[in-house]
């Protein structure tokens, strides 16, 4: 299963959002902080693992692997 569209949230609703490619890599520039990750549309039954991700201070590329688990 992959998501249309990657929606990252900062703490103060401020969203950044990545297309996902057809064999689900993304790409996309986050400022330093704390971000909830959702997939839209939302998937069925499931949720993504990990929801959430910091951004540390000094680093220019952090590989994230996600997940589509039951909910």
């Amino acid at each position: 299963m992959v998501a249309v569209m990657l929606v990252f949230t900062d703490p103060s609703g401020r969203q950044v959002s990545a297309r996902v490619g057809g064999d689900g890599s993304f790409a996309l520039h986050l400022d330093t902080g704390d971000y909830t990750i959702a997939a839209a549309p939302p998937a069925f039954g499931a949720e993504l693992d990990p929801s959430s991700v910091r951004v540390p201070k000094d680093i220019s590329v952090i590989t994230l692997h996600l997940h589509f688990v039951p909910a």
